[in-house]
């Protein structure tokens, strides 16, 4: 018996996961609430349909145009700093919306919330990067990307129950309020790494960093050559010259256009293609967003079981998350056979349960494969996933004029439901964690 007393290691890095996922879940909410809101104020506005596509996709042009100066301002800023500055521009982006007196006041109000928000998961994955260690990484994601969705499945519950009380406008208004008090908080409180935390005790700094040391292919920093740091233009040169990053931004692309579906225009099929009435319409979409909430819940945890049981990043990273993604094209080619509108949505759930799964391992497969940039590399992906985010809804609207004209039928909607899924599978599975675009040395 040496007398020597072990401290109970501090849980600090699970309240910075809360604090992350309050502000996905704050973010999503801004993002979203147009869409339940998007007949209260086309009658407001006297909006037309194709206008109003047209504004849904605003979000994502502003959201990709600065993906890459995001990444670059969180890098120099911090999570910290990033973070609040960001949390404050949102607030005020809401409020410009809540208060246009016109369709293209309310366009450019969108384009000013995506290009707010656009470093929102760039500087997020640095704080997993620093507070979690690698065989973390896909627990922590999974629950950020959970987050996500929970914040769009809030902005349908809670938006179409406010619009009833205090009209658009006031709800509008509410929400920027609330996104203020969140900034204000966050800088506040959370510090960029463990050793500056006041409430981070030493055994949870020393369980971070032996975890990191140990953790499944990530060599000790002794191990390492030492060689100098990569500057951001040339870590992006290798990140254009790497075809794993194509695929994980191919995967991306046809990803996010698929949650775009959801998050615009799937209460509308199912008003015009199924003859629902609005509120069942908005009551039922919250259907697939709470499947991707519990997929990615779960997706985080198997992406980190099959990394401990198997040491094999694809079968983790890829393997995984492919499979997932066929499951969702086949519940989606299942959804057009069935008459039902309830039990159709139901299996349009199921498959975006599996695509939930997927998520995560998009997020990992960023830190393999960019090393210490995985904030410009996750910027990058980003970019690639908004230009699939902003298409989609100026595609389907214009699909959806073509059925109201006659021309086609509304399973064809599916049916693109279905090749976008098998298209960002095929994307999946040709990726290679294991041969990162940054060498870990260099970075």
């Amino acid at each position: 018996m040496t007398g020597r007393t072990t401290e109970k290691a501090t849980r600090v890095r699970f309240l910075i996961l809360a604090a992350l996922a309050a502000g996905a879940i704050l973010a999503y909410l801004l993002r979203v609430c147009i869409s339940p809101a998007g007949t209260t104020i086309q009658q407001d506005l006297l909006i037309s349909d194709p206008v109003m596509g047209d504004i849904y996709s605003a979000f994502f042009l502003g959201y990709f145009w600065f993906q890459l100066p995001a990444g670059l301002l969180g890098n120099r800023l911090g999570t910290r700093l990033g973070l609040s500055l960001m949390g404050l521009l949102w607030a005020l982006a809401t409020i410009a919306s809540a208060n246009a007196p016109s369709s293209a006041v309310l366009y450019y109000s969108r384009i000013a919330l995506g290009l707010a928000q656009a470093g929102l998961f760039p500087v997020t994955i640095m704080a997993i990067r620093d507070w979690f260690p690698p065989d973390r990484h896909g627990m922590a994601s999974s629950i950020i990307t959970a987050c996500m969705s929970s914040g769009s499945v809030l902005a349908n519950l809670l938006t179409t129950r406010l619009l009833t009380q205090f009209g658009w406008r006031e709800t509008f208004l509410g929400y920027g309020l609330v996104a203020i008090a969140w900034s204000a908080w966050f800088v506040l409180w959370f510090r960029n790494k463990p050793e500056l935390h006041s409430l981070v005790n030493q055994a949870e700094r020393d369980l971070i960093q032996a975890s990191s040391r140990n953790a499944i292919e990530i060599p000790s920093q002794a191990e390492l050559p030492a060689k100098p740091k990569l500057s951001t233009r040339a870590a992006i040169g290798a990140m254009l010259k790497s075809r794993s990053m194509w695929a994980l931004n191919s995967q991306t692309f046809f990803q996010s256009f698929g949650y775009a579906i959801l998050i615009t225009w799937f209460p509308t099929y199912l008003i015009k293609g199924r003859g629902m009435n609005l509120t069942n319409a908005g009551d039922l979409t919250i259907m697939p967003l709470v499947g991707i909430v519990l997929g990615s819940l779960l997706g985080g945890y198997l992406i980190d079981l099959i990394l401990k049981r198997t040491g094999s990043k694809w079968l983790s990273r890829c393997l995984l998350p492919g499979a997932s993604l066929i499951l969702c094209a086949l519940a989606a080619m299942a959804s057009s056979w069935i008459s039902d509108p309830v039990m159709a949505v139901g299996m349009i759930a199921v498959g975006m349960f599996f695509t939930g799964i997927a998520n995560p391992g998009k997020w990992a497969c960023t830190i393999d494969l960019t090393a210490g940039h995985s904030a410009t590399g996750l910027a990058i992906m980003n970019m690639a996933g908004n230009i699939g985010a902003w298409l989609c809804p100026k595609i389907v609207g214009r699909m959806f004029e073509m059925f109201e004209k006659g021309t086609g039928n509304w399973d064809y909607f599916l049916w693109l439901i279905v090749s976008i899924q098998l298209s960002a599978a095929i994307s999946c599975l040709v990726l290679n964690p294991n041969k990162p675009a940054i060498a870990a040395e260099n970075s």
